[in-house]
């Protein structure tokens, strides 16, 4: 897990940056926030201090707007991706499912002809289900987590059940 995945990374960028600036302020003595205060008392004549109760909650409420904006961006994104993949899918399935009941009918036509014994045509059966059993579970997904299938490949991690 990088820094960017952590979930409270905000908190920690702000609390460093407090740290750093109580830093500041030990080792060089500016008594920052004392500054800004005789800022105020020094302008009181000019009301600024009142800007404060504007600004204050104004900047907050720009923040989490931001934030929220970030957020809804990356969902409709991912929605976006999910239903691209689900109608990548949806052709999937058609062309297997074609494939699949030709090699039934092959099946079909060699059990008529005697050119298969039983336990292969019973293997052949199980090969076929087991795929259309998997490309269901593929194509009924809903996320796009990614598995290691073997060194340096991935796929879509189908088989975890929500």
């Amino acid at each position: 897990m990088g820094l960017t995945d952590f979930r409270f990374k905000n908190t920690l960028y702000l609390s460093l940056l407090g740290v750093f600036l109580i830093s500041i302020n030990i080792f060089f003595d500016l008594d920052i926030f004392e500054r800004i205060v005789d800022y105020v008392h020094q302008h009181e004549e000019y009301d600024i201090d009142e800007l404060f109760l504007l600004f204050v909650p104004l900047l907050a409420g720009l923040l989490i707007d931001l934030n929220n904006e970030k957020h809804r961006k990356a969902h409709a994104i991912d929605r976006e991706r999910l239903l691209a993949f689900k109608a990548t899918m949806n052709t999937v399935h058609d062309i297997n499912n074609n494939f699949l009941n030709a090699i039934q009918f092959f099946i079909s036509e060699a059990k008529d002809n005697d050119k298969l014994d039983k336990q292969m045509i019973e293997e052949i059966n199980s090969a076929i289900f087991k795929t259309a059993n998997q490309l269901k579970q593929l194509g009924d997904i809903n996320h796009t987590d990614e598995t290691e299938y073997a060194e340096g490949i991935k796929g879509i991690d189908y088989k975890t059940k929500e």
